[in-house]
């Protein structure tokens, strides 16, 4: 599991006790953080992600929004990611 994987090199580089910060997948790498050793993650910051795996029909957006990316360019992608998701769904 990567997120596990990216959790333990974390925790194997980081202070003995710290805050971390998350951004979208590094949500979960720090939730994993906080999981594995609670005692040394004084807190968690999430920015742009939550604390709940993808739903399926969310998990099939972002698949195609990455899909995009690399078969357009990011400046498509990036135009995805700029409109609701409703929106999104309505044009993948």
């Amino acid at each position: 599991d990567r997120v596990a994987a990216a959790a333990t090199a974390l925790l194997q580089a980081a202070p003995d006790e710290f805050v971390v910060l998350g951004f979208s997948l590094g949500g979960f790498v720090a939730l994993d953080a906080l999981r594995t050793a609670p005692d040394r993650v004084a807190g968690v910051i999430l920015l742009s992600g939550n604390a709940f795996p993808d739903d399926q029909a969310n998990a099939d957006v972002r698949r195609a929004e990455v899909a995009a990316g690399r078969a357009e360019g990011l400046r498509v992608a990036g135009q995805l990611l700029c409109l609701p998701p409703v929106r999104r769904r309505m044009i993948l």
